[in-house]
């Protein structure tokens, strides 16, 4: 699956494990090689929120938002409430997400 962020396209990838330096993580925006990493060993709803999450770094970063942030900390206690409060309301809004799951579903059977 690929995911448009401005004018380049994300790689999803479902991964057994996750490295970022020397910890183990759950997710991953690998801005070099343009890929969203997401643990398999979640359930459906963390992996869902996994992916907004990291997401939301590549939003960040295509649009160049990252530069209102002093460091790394700061973008990631951002990201980290902006995607909760996205994920709780696509949750909340199960019609929408049922939607954008459909088109999803349908691009990549079209792939």
């Amino acid at each position: 699956m690929k995911i448009k962020v401005g004018s380049k396209n994300y790689k999803v990838k479902f991964k057994d494990v996750i490295w970022i330096g020397d910890d183990i993580v759950n997710g991953k925006c690998d801005f070099a090689i343009t890929e969203l990493q997401v643990l398999k060993e979640v359930s459906r709803d963390q992996a869902r929120s996994l992916l907004i999450h990291e997401l939301t770094h590549a939003m960040i970063r295509e649009c160049g938002a990252n530069a209102f942030f002093e460091n790394p900390e700061s973008e990631e206690l951002f990201v980290r409430s902006y995607s909760n409060m996205l994920t709780q309301t696509l949750r909340d809004n199960p019609d929408l997400l049922e939607e954008l799951e459909d088109n999803l579903m349908k691009e990549i059977e079209e792939e």
